[in-house]
């Protein structure tokens, strides 16, 4: 009965000891798997956040992903767009198609590259400086757009279209960019609008000049808005005194301060106003001369210089001293 209690007595001092044996383990598997995963979420999330800070500065916050399907539907857009604007033939919409998707592949190869060079950087005061010039090239081509005048799309356009296709979309681009330039303008009209109401007809005057003006000027995106109101605010004194009263000038003029101050930063962007009437200030009125025209001081001095030589030349009278005559 003994013999018997210690045998059963064993057998289950074994198993609890079997059992402890299997839960260690089992719960120490179970803390290093934990302690694995763990790190790995943290190493992921660091790895995320890397991403989002160089996502947000080179491809204006949006993922590669988003961001390479925006650029794939812009191209698509354009190709309809010149699809409806001339009459394109399956080999050239083949090659145009061809241009677009090289351009995208040459962008994201860009963006490849920057990724690895900045992989241990962070947006901090030490690195800052370093990001910022490796990442730049990719932010100004983001913010012009890939399929830019550069672009290989824009020469393949150029090369693949016969002369009356280019003709007719040149024609529709200058068309598509003078009715944003009017929309933008617009806008900016319903804002100076709350200090300076305008008449419709000064409003339609106030367009058309800006977008004479604007004509033949492109820039990039961010810019444009610059463009505009240099253009606007930059009509001569001249000819806003034709349509506006002398109160609403004065204000324009001051309203507009600002906006001349642009014109350095929109020659940089490539903008060239050679062609603008510069508004000069008023000159004082003057008196009109004897012949009714306003007197110009040079034109008076020369005359008066030749008055004196012609009264030099003349020979000198003597008086008769009998009579009191003058020969």
């Amino acid at each position: 009965m003994h013999l018997k209690d210690n045998v059963f007595g064993n057998c289950n001092l074994q198993r609890l000891l079997r059992c402890g044996v299997v839960f260690l383990w089992t719960f120490t598997s179970f803390a290093l798997s934990l302690s694995y995963l763990s790190d790995r979420s943290a190493d992921r999330l660091l790895f995320a956040q890397g991403n989002d800070w160089f996502d947000s500065w080179a491809l204006q916050g949006k993922s590669e992903r988003e961001f390479r399907k925006s650029c794939e539907n812009q191209a698509e857009l354009f190709i309809d767009n010149l699809k409806q604007t001339v009459q394109l033939t399956e080999p050239q919409v083949n090659k145009i198609r061809l241009a677009a998707q090289g351009d995208i592949h040459r962008f994201f190869v860009q963006v490849a590259e920057a990724r690895y060079k900045t992989r241990n950087m962070q947006p901090n005061n030490q690195q800052v400086n370093e990001i910022s010039r490796i990442i730049s090239p990719i932010q100004q081509v983001s913010q012009k757009g890939l399929l830019n005048e550069e672009s290989l799309f824009e020469s393949t356009v150029n090369q693949v279209l016969d002369d009356q296709q280019l003709e007719l979309w040149k024609a529709a681009k200058a068309k598509h960019i003078e009715s944003l330039y009017r929309a933008i303008l617009q806008l900016q009209l319903v804002q100076l609008e709350h200090h300076m109401p305008l008449l419709a007809k000064q409003r339609e005057k106030l367009i058309d000049l800006t977008l004479t003006r604007l004509k033949g000027k492109k820039v990039d995106m961010q810019y444009r808005f610059y463009l505009i109101e240099y253009a606007m605010y930059g009509i001569p004194k001249e000819t806003l005194n034709s349509f506006l009263d002398e109160p609403q000038v004065e204000f324009f003029q001051k309203r507009g301060t600002q906006a001349m101050g642009w014109k350095s930063m929109l020659e940089s962007a490539g903008v060239k106003w050679d062609d603008e009437v510069q508004d000069k200030p008023a000159e004082p009125n003057k008196k009109p001369n004897a012949a009714g025209e306003n007197a110009d001081p040079k034109k008076n001095k020369e005359g008066e210089q030749e008055k004196k030589e012609d009264e030099e030349n003349q020979p000198q009278k003597k008086a008769d001293p009998a009579s009191g005559a003058i020969s």
